[in-house]
């Protein structure tokens, strides 16, 4: 990856490893460092970043 990514970036690079991932990659929300975040948010050295599916449940 370059020195400079974002969440973008990465979510390509997953999707181009395993494109069975797309549907549950388009529903799904971003978090770096415990907070939501958007595509475009770059990412540091040491950053955590989620990706958060919906979920659903119960009667």
């Amino acid at each position: 990856m370059a020195d400079t990514a974002n969440v973008a970036d990465v979510r390509a690079f997953l999707l181009e490893r395993d494109p069975r991932l797309q549907p549950i990659m388009d529903r799904s929300v971003n978090a770096v460092n415990h907070r939501y975040v958007s595509h475009e948010t770059l990412l540091h050295e040491g950053d955590e970043l989620v990706f958060i599916p919906p979920t659903g449940g119960g009667c």
